[in-house]
């Protein structure tokens, strides 16, 4: 999959851009200079999802990724992302899945991430679920506030585990 940007470096189309680890590895770190941050924080990302799957199983997960790191910045900072788990088995591992949520996530591999329980549509909490795809779609289309406190649209990535 080859992916393309806008003049403001923001990936397109806009909105979810569904897609696999590869492509994303082949768009948002081949092309870059090794010493670019972008490798680093890449084998963060795949460690962190490697013992990710390792603590959940079988379970799979989607995740959307966002941030600087998907667009044409040189040298992002870190991955922002969050991951979208069956609310039940967030229940059984909740202690487990601490270090994979901010802070310690960030220091341990490199990556702001969050994790959201997934409701089905039958449970009484199924409208914290739709609650948060909009929050997390809202705040991942579109650009912090330039100086002049302009917003921009732009595009995320989601990949399936």
């Amino acid at each position: 999959m080859e992916f393309s940007f806008d003049i403001h470096g923001y990936l397109k189309p806009y909105g979810k851009v569904i897609t696999d680890l590869d492509s994303c590895s082949a768009g948002f770190v081949e092309p870059f200079e090794p010493d670019s941050t972008r490798h680093q924080l890449f084998q963060g990302y795949v460690s962190y999802n490697e013992d990710l799957k390792q603590l959940l199983g079988s379970i799979r997960y989607a995740q959307w990724i966002d941030g600087s790191f998907i667009s044409t910045k040189v040298n992002p900072a870190d991955i922002d992302l969050v991951s979208f788990i069956d609310h039940q088995i967030v229940d059984q591992h909740e202690t487990d899945l601490a270090r994979f949520i901010a802070q310690t996530g960030k220091e341990t591999y490199g990556v702001d991430a969050y994790i959201v329980r997934m409701y089905p549509e039958e449970h009484p909490y199924y409208i914290r679920t739709q609650s948060d795809l909009v929050y997390w779609e809202h705040w991942f289309s579109q650009s912090m506030k330039n100086r002049r406190k302009r917003r921009f649209p732009k595009g995320f990535l989601e990949i399936t585990y």
